[in-house]
């Protein structure tokens, strides 16, 4: 499968001011008073996204040789990009001791991103090696994935193995099915256990590592959940406690989509708004002011901008 899809994380905006100029008359008596309006505006740009702009002066009553401030505003909006996200269910053996917490954390991560006031659809993978399969196709009907997630059936007859990599290459497969060419914020969030790591199954933590990047480099995030095993009667996993020293973590785009949920209940509404963010992202790459003011009157120039990149 290949894809050269890049997930667009800035918005490229070029707003042009044609401040209206203003004028101070000579003389001993009172200047009038300049003009505090929203600028006439020519914006460039292709996509839905909006730029507007205002400017006030002061004092708003000058005299002849004061100086007046004119102060610039511009502000840029753009309607929320929707999400795919696929869910990635691991079904290792290692993860049946704690099936019930397991697989109500895989809801908790759809109730956080059904909570989101973004567009988003869901798809469900489950994860068995030597192949994983898609469960649920992207939907907006989140119910359709918690009921994918109610048939998951974890037996204590199966195997404990490592299935990250597939996972995530069935994941890519449903999310460029699912691709409709409106655009959007792709994600792979899965729900994995420590203890195959652990056990040293280097060839495939290492096609894992290999295909979150992959995955990264395609544009699309990648999230982790990592379990523990912690119960002792789990006797093939003798309470392992492994999350803060396997490679597993490394497998997400940044710390934010990483979530450490033990044997419990994980919390995914931090890694849900952060991917919610990217499909928000905008900020002003080029500002061009263009500014006329009367003969005779004299200009000092002076930039104090601030901005923040989510």
């Amino acid at each position: 499968m290949s894809s050269s899809r890049r997930s667009l994380n800035a918005i490229s905006l070029t707003a042009i001011f044609l401040a209206a100029a203003f004028g101070v008359i000579a003389g001993l008596s009172e200047a009038h008073s300049p003009r505090s309006a929203a600028p006439m505006m020519v914006a460039e740009d292709p996509s839905t996204c909006g730029v507007t702009g205002t400017y006030g002066v002061a004092p708003t009553h000058a005299r002849v040789c004061d100086t007046i401030d004119v102060t610039l505003a511009v502000s840029a909006t753009c309607p929320a990009r929707p999400m795919h996200i696929v869910l990635g269910v691991d079904e290792s053996l290692a993860t049946w001791c704690f099936q019930t917490r397991f697989l109500a954390s895989a809801k908790r991560v759809v109730d956080s991103f059904e909570r989101l006031d973004v567009p988003v659809k869901m798809g469900l993978v489950i994860g068995r090696n030597p192949r994983s399969s898609a469960a649920v196709e992207l939907t907006d009907d989140l119910d359709d994935v918690s009921r994918g997630i109610n048939m998951v059936r974890i037996l204590p007859t199966g195997m404990n193995t490592l299935a990250e990599h597939l996972m995530i290459e069935e994941g890519m497969a449903m999310l460029e099915r699912g691709r409709t060419g409106e655009g959007g914020v792709e994600a792979i969030v899965l729900l994995a256990d420590s203890l195959p790591w652990a056990n040293g199954l280097a060839p495939e933590t290492g096609r894992s590592l290999a295909a979150a990047r992959r995955a990264r480099s395609d544009g699309i995030e990648v999230g982790i959940s990592c379990h523990d095993t912690l119960d002792p009667a789990c006797r093939w996993a003798a309470g392992a406690n492994q999350c803060s020293e396997v490679d597993l973590p490394k497998m997400a785009s940044r710390p934010s989509l990483y979530v450490y949920a033990g044997d419990g209940l994980g919390s995914y509404g931090g890694m849900a708004e952060s991917i919610a963010r990217s499909a928000s992202d905008l900020f002003v790459e080029q500002l061009l002011i263009n500014g006329y003011r009367r003969p005779g009157l004299r200009a000092r120039s002076g930039f104090d901008v601030a901005g923040r990149r989510a």
